[in-house]
């Protein structure tokens, strides 16, 4: 009797957050104002799935090493970086902002620095998002980035122009 109990209550919760989740959509980012508040953007590659630990006024993020391959803003590099992501505890559990990085997946980056000097995203997970693909033109000799978030789509192609970079927008199916 008591486990139909607890089992009636956590379908319960479940449900209520579950409806609650449905009910309250997350507010739109607006992306040109990430990459305005961004110091660095870039498309890149996780190298590792990360690591929880304590870091400089942090004591619950994580950190992932990860590999810049086209440089939108900020500085170039050659080595793989570490990205640090503010984490939090609510109710005892450790909460963070990251979304999950499968290593040698793409992803564009928008990062800034912290005050302890650490890159984190700018926007909490909004800073990271995965693409579709990463194209290349043999022809035209232009790399073409294939994002599955329709927002991000025009202030990328706003600032990848400069650099002769096609965006285009490839949702993935359902």
């Amino acid at each position: 009797m008591q486990r139909c109990a607890v089992a009636l209550a956590v379908g319960f919760i479940a449900g209520f957050l579950a409806a609650t989740v449905r009910a309250y959509p997350a507010a739109p980012v607006d992306y040109s104002r990430v990459i305005a508040d961004s110091s660095w953007v870039f498309v890149g590659f996780a190298v590792d799935a990360g690591q929880a630990g304590p870091g400089a006024g942090d004591p619950v993020g994580d950190e992932r090493s990860v590999m810049p391959q086209i440089v939108l803003k900020g500085p170039a590099v050659s080595k793989p970086v570490n990205i640090r992501v503010p984490g939090r505890t609510l109710g005892g559990v450790v909460w963070n902002d990251m979304p999950v990085l499968v290593p040698g997946a793409p992803y564009i980056f928008f990062l800034r620095q912290s005050e302890a000097g650490d890159w984190i995203p700018t926007e909490g997970a909004a800073g990271i998002r995965p693409l579709a693909a990463i194209r290349f033109d043999p022809v035209t000799g232009r790399i073409g980035l294939d994002v599955i978030d329709e927002p991000i789509v025009e202030p990328l192609r706003t600032l990848a122009a400069e650099r002769s970079i096609s965006v285009d927008y490839r949702p993935i199916d359902d």
